[in-house]
């Protein structure tokens, strides 16, 4: 994690696949996106979302975006108490002692790929995915670890459902023959999300089980056709209620998206409650108080 010498926010790293890097889309209400806005002024939302990306991949890469311990250590000047006796002084002990950014919240978001079938390039067995899933977590928070920050609070998000008929149509609309994903071992690995978090103590956004719920609580709706345009709304069909979540099987659209940022957020305020939006205070003051400081 580049550590920048002017002033910086302190940092919401939000690591994970393609739902993680799609999730920055403002067109489809992008759950990373929602977080960004919700921390503006507050904390600074870093987006290190990799598509197609599993967890044997991607613990490679998660060194790389963790400040080393010591850097914080030799590099973090004493705190100052904030002057608030004039407009210049505020700017001044707010932006002018520069220290390096701590990450303070951190989404790991992976699975999708790793649950691919045994025959596709993408998968990790369930035992390595747990494994990469350990390493990950004790970078931060193994006291031997050179990124040891028993600060950073963790969320694992296991992988959302996967509508098979919905994922295979997309692969067949791709040129793709044949299956490389089901439900039924995406489960799986959520499960061993869910698995490790309680390992950890760490809390854990069960995407799946909020998936499978939602869909199936959309046959209960008695007014079908308030549904999106485009969507079935034959509760017999094996999309329904699923194509109201995800794109193409996988991957979220806007109302899934929405879900994830709700189930983000109240994760957050259950667990870390400190660190929600609502009790961070933002940096600088408000337009409004501006003018009794000057």
């Amino acid at each position: 994690m580049p550590i920048s010498y002017s002033y910086s926010n302190d940092i919401f790293l939000t690591f994970g696949d393609s739902i993680t890097q799609y999730g920055m889309n403002p067109a489809i209400s992008g759950w990373v996106a929602t977080l960004a806005f919700e921390y503006t002024r507050k904390l600074d939302v870093v987006h290190r979302g990799l598509s197609g990306y599993n967890t044997r991949w991607a613990k490679k890469i998660l060194p790389n975006l963790l400040p080393k311990t010591k850097s914080y250590q030799s590099n973090t000047p004493p705190k100052v108490e904030i002057d608030r006796s004039s407009f210049d002084s505020v700017i001044k002990s707010e932006l002018g002692n520069h220290s390096p950014a701590r990450i303070k919240l951190m989404t790991i978001f992976f699975g999708a790929n790793d649950a691919s079938d045994p025959t596709f390039f993408q998968h990790v067995p369930l035992e390595e995915y747990t494994s990469n899933l350990e390493y990950m977590i004790n970078l931060i928070y193994d006291p031997s670890s050179e990124y040891y920050s028993p600060e950073t609070k963790i969320i694992l998000i296991t992988p959302p459902t996967l509508n098979d008929d919905m994922w295979d149509k997309t692969l067949k609309s791709a040129g793709y023959s044949g299956k490389n994903r089901s439900n039924v071992i995406t489960k799986q690995y959520a499960d061993a999300c869910i698995e490790i978090g309680n390992k950890f103590s760490i809390p854990v956004v069960n995407l799946w089980q909020a998936f499978t719920d939602t869909a199936e609580s959309l046959k209960n709706k008695t007014d079908q056709t308030s549904f999106p345009p485009g969507c079935t709304t034959d509760t017999s069909s094996s999309i329904f209620g699923y194509d109201q979540l995800l794109i193409d099987g996988l991957h979220p659209n806007a109302k899934g998206n929405t879900l994830i940022s709700e189930l983000v957020l109240e994760t957050i305020n259950s667990h870390y409650p400190e660190l929600s939006p609502s009790n961070l205070v933002e940096l600088l003051p408000s337009w409004a108080e501006i003018p009794d400081l000057l």
